[in-house]
């Protein structure tokens, strides 16, 4: 779990970056970022109930927070994250969804790049 400093919790914080921030699409997810000033980002998930019952929006939420966490020492730590995931996303694998969060944030210039890449 991320620690508390990390988290997104309030819902004028989440309507905050939906309005005035950059928003990046995939076929799994939503990627929207804002840059920060305070020391430490911020990251929230969004599941709607389009994705389906509240069992899979749960695990499909497991899943992202997890994928995050294995790419999280890679991210730029300047920008506030929300990954809203699409209807597709709760077929997705951990791996694919790692695979298209840092795809995604590649595209956006927002992880620092291996040399391999």
């Amino acid at each position: 779990m991320l620690p508390k400093k990390n988290r997104l919790t309030k819902r004028k914080e989440f309507n905050y970056i939906f309005k005035n921030g950059k928003n990046f699409s995939t076929k799994l997810f939503v990627l929207n970022y804002i840059p920060t000033k305070l020391p430490n980002f911020k990251v929230g998930f969004s599941v709607s109930k389009k994705v389906g019952n509240a069992v899979v929006r749960n695990r499909t939420k497991r899943r992202m927070r997890e994928a995050f966490k294995q790419i999280q020492t890679q991210i730029d730590k300047n920008y506030n994250y929300i990954f809203v995931a699409r209807k597709n996303a709760n077929e997705a694998t951990l791996e694919e969804i790692k695979k298209t969060f840092t795809y995604s944030m590649q595209k956006c210039n927002l992880i620092k790049r291996t040399k391999n890449d």
